[in-house]
């Protein structure tokens, strides 16, 4: 049977995938291979011992196994490149010969994180939570580590050709779907209960400077993005509420990540998996109607929808004093 090891008899965790023997494996290949530091590699042991499904775990992958094809972007700490890993991960299963076959060249997103050649052990927490949220939803799938001829450490993930969510919006002009937005909000919510467990079409605030002004407006005089009444006509109500509920300007009133990744686990049950209908996939597909109304609007109009960005709008990640905000 498909779901018995051939091996040991055990059952299957998942697809292809006995959590005995596959543990047992990686096991035996420690002593291939080393990253150079005895932290990071207890960090890609522990997540290859734990694996329950292929890619669910951290691989070693030497820098000679990637090829980089050109520089991409900066955040705050980090620099993005974008690349080939040459061999692939562990990818088709094989089910004549009962083994996981590699699949070969793969375009990947390399994150180099600047400065990684020295760190402490709160550093390799924040690696370990860092991977633990990359492998929950849609949004990013890390298949590894590796460290490039200066000692900084990589995060080898895969390559999306739409880039982040803002560049994928921007690349769409703004048009995404309610059923894509969902399963994009779905992707993040599981990722941020994650984190607590261990759209317009326009970037927000994208009109002014991102500064300590508008950090004290955000914190203390509840400002939030401008959302127009004709937008609020075409979303679906139950997604005006929760968005409403996100913007409280009470914390306790707020959902929970835990909370927010069911409220949208069921909003995509609803919409794509039940093939009956109800009110909430009625809903969705009503607003639906109304958007491609005023799109088809716009595109009669002839009105563009793009848009300037503020020169001192920032939207990567950054330190920033909280104590100089308060009133």
């Amino acid at each position: 049977e498909a779901r018995i090891c051939q091996d040991c008899d055990r059952e299957k965790v998942s697809y292809g995938w006995c959590k005995f023997c596959e543990s047992e494996h990686m096991r035996l290949a420690f002593t291939r291979w080393q990253s150079g530091n005895k932290f990071i590699d207890s960090l890609i042991q522990r997540t290859q011992i734990n694996a329950t499904q292929v890619c669910d775990y951290l691989e070693y992958i030497n820098f000679d196994n990637i090829e980089i094809i050109e520089y991409v972007d900066r955040g705050g700490f980090s620099s993005v490149y974008k690349g080939f890993w040459i061999d692939g991960p562990r990818w088709v299963w094989d089910e004549n010969e009962d083994f996981w076959r590699r699949s070969g060249p793969t375009k990947v997103a390399l994150k180099r994180l600047d400065n990684s050649q020295n760190f402490s052990m709160s550093f390799l927490k924040q690696l370990e939570v860092y991977h633990n949220c990359l492998q929950n939803g849609s949004m990013a799938d890390c298949f590894g580590i590796t460290r490039d001829e200066t000692g900084c450490f990589m995060f080898v993930m895969r390559y999306y050709d739409n880039g982040n969510l803002y560049e994928y919006i921007d690349n769409n002009k703004g048009v995404i779907s309610w059923r894509d937005m969902a399963d994009i909000l779905w992707g993040i919510a599981g990722g941020l209960e994650k984190v607590h467990s261990e759209a317009t079409g326009h970037r927000p605030y994208f009109n002014r400077a991102h500064d300590m002004q508008l950090a004290y407006e955000i914190c203390y005089k509840n400002l939030r993005p401008e959302i127009s009444e004709e937008l609020k006509s075409e979303m679906p109500e139950e997604y005006r509420k929760l968005m409403n509920q996100c913007w409280d300007p009470l914390p306790e009133n707020r959902p929970t990540a835990t909370q927010l990744n069911k409220q949208l686990c069921d909003w995509i049950t609803a919409i794509c998996d039940d093939p009956n209908p109800s009110q909430i996939s009625n809903s969705f597909s009503i607003a639906e109607e109304k958007r491609w109304e005023s799109i088809g609007r716009e595109i009669e109009n002839k009105q563009s929808s793009t848009y300037t960005i503020h020169k001192d709008a920032i939207y990567f990640s950054r330190v920033i004093d909280c104590r100089i905000i308060r009133e």
